[in-house]
């Protein structure tokens, strides 16, 4: 929402809006001329639209207060296909992890190249910027299909786990939104080799596979600092601060859809090198006490294992589970992965619900044999208290566990 809101700003737009907590992304807005209200919304009377995430609920107060007041009501993924129409082209990264890294990535690049785009993205990219072009770069989000407002010339699909099991029951209703997506693209779809089943017949597409055997893209080789793919026929290798196989999958399909808009090699191997990451994504916060302390937003089992399996050393996990639903429908997939490593569970994050929608991180913190901590202080004491029998913490998860880092500054 902040970053529709700092579009809106700089259009021209005044713009109000309601967080129940001070974060980057509210003082983000402020500092670019918005208001945003901690407590309550002023009168709706003096508004042209209401813009509202899909995570609201329609017996929301405020929203019903608006439409009380026979004020257009906008769903955040309307507004945002809207947004996208504004502009002569529109490039979506659609997938159930690594959005945010590849949409930052792809800015990054282009703006090495000397191309200007326009840039939604979910996280603050520690990257260049060069901001206000006719492209489009936007994350392509599958809550709710929300990504199905988007008509994008370009899309990458970069994988389709199961995942939302509060809007999708099965994970064929998810593959069904998925194909519904690609179906709207125009011109060309990059997708993980995988998911070439969710593709229309006949589209022009870009298959890239992830474990080097065939495809148009291949991942050859991912090391801490290199990647190796092969490019049509020719074998590239780049530097990078990204680490994860994931990430080198995620390198690859940056490096066919930059080549493929005539960018040359050196320039993107360059970009993809001097890539510092997204705050959030494997940031590394600081060292204490000989342990790096490290945030990511992993909050599903296949995220979680991608970044351990990143991590080299002693690891402890501090994991923070994002909603009920969630933690109850992959709670053995959970148990599975954190089980690798010690581990300490953070009150879960509730985000839209409430815990009779599944189970709590005190479930399954029960059936780790662990704590669950109920408060940052209480957090920040374990960590201290444990930090030098580790070489890594690993703050995981995608709800408040973030605010960890103001004990660290």
């Amino acid at each position: 929402m902040s970053k529709l809101a700092l579009f809106a700003i700089k259009e021209g737009a005044i713009v109000s809006g309601y967080d129940c907590a001070v974060s980057e992304n509210t003082l983000s807005v402020q500092k670019a001329g918005g208001f945003v209200y901690y407590e309550y919304l002023p009168s709706f009377a003096d508004f042209d639209a209401v813009v509202y995430s899909s995570a609201i609920k329609e017996d929301d107060p405020e929203l019903i207060k608006a439409k009380n007041l026979k004020v257009p009501c906008i769903e955040r993924y309307v507004f945002l296909g809207a947004v996208s129409r504004l502009h002569k082209e529109t490039i979506a990264v659609a997938g159930t992890h690594g959005k945010t890294t590849t949409t930052a990535l792809l800015e990054h690049v282009f703006c090495r190249a000397g191309i200007k785009t326009t840039a939604h993205i979910g996280g603050e990219s520690l990257g260049e910027v060069c901001d206000g072009g006719n492209i489009f770069l936007t994350e392509a989000c599958e809550y709710k299909k929300s990504f199905l407002a988007l008509k994008p010339n370009i899309s990458l699909i970069l994988n389709a786990d199961h995942d939302h099991p509060d809007c999708y029951p099965t994970p064929q209703s998810l593959f069904e939104a998925f194909k519904q997506f690609a179906s709207l693209t125009k011109n060309k779809i990059y997708a993980i080799k995988q998911c070439e089943y969710l593709l229309p017949s006949g589209t022009d597409r870009c298959l890239i596979d992830s474990e080097g055997k065939s495809g148009d893209v291949l991942v050859i080789d991912s090391a801490d600092g290199e990647v190796a793919i092969d490019y049509k026929s020719k074998k590239v290798e780049m530097k990078t601060k990204l680490k994860g196989r994931h990430n080198a999958v995620n390198i690859a399909f940056v490096y066919a859809v930059c080549r493929d808009r005539g960018i040359d090699e050196k320039t993107i191997c360059e970009a993809v090198a001097s890539f510092d990451g997204v705050k959030r994504r494997y940031e590394v916060l600081c060292e204490r006490d000989g342990a790096n302390i490290i945030l990511d937003y992993a909050h599903h089992p296949t995220e979680i294992n991608s970044v351990i399996s990143a991590t080299n050393g002693k690891t402890l996990i501090v994991f923070q589970p994002h909603t009920f639903s969630r933690t109850a429908r992959y709670f053995d997939d959970f148990v599975r992965v954190l089980s690798k490593k010690d581990v300490i569970l953070y009150k879960t994050f509730s985000a839209r619900e409430k815990e009779a929608d599944g189970l709590s991180a005190r479930a399954l913190a029960a059936r780790l044999n662990t704590v669950c901590l109920e408060s940052l202080d209480e957090l920040y004491a374990v960590i201290i208290k444990n930090a030098k029998r580790y070489d890594n913490v690993l703050v995981l998860g995608a709800g408040d566990i973030d605010n960890i880092r103001k004990y660290f500054q």
